[in-house]
């Protein structure tokens, strides 16, 4: 479990994870919390596995801080 950042007029941020098979492994959304977020494009945003050690949050805008959580489980 961890927590992606992205700051007020940025549209990404970025957790690094302890490698992963990424043919294994299950990314879940664990919600956001906003600071001052307006319209859906601030505060909702698509969280994906980029590589195998690295989950990247991206939101359409860029009005406003939040924070949104994730769980990572590798399945063996």
């Amino acid at each position: 479990r961890g927590t992606i950042s992205i700051i007020n007029t940025a549209s990404t941020g970025t957790a690094t994870v302890t490698a992963v098979a990424t043919t294994r492994a299950t990314l879940t959304s664990l919600g956001h919390t906003a600071n001052t977020a307006a319209v859906a494009g601030d505060y909702t945003a698509d969280i994906r596995l980029t590589n195998s050690t690295t989950v990247t949050a991206t939101r359409v805008g860029t009005t406003g801080a939040i924070t949104f959580g994730y769980q990572l489980v590798e399945w063996f």
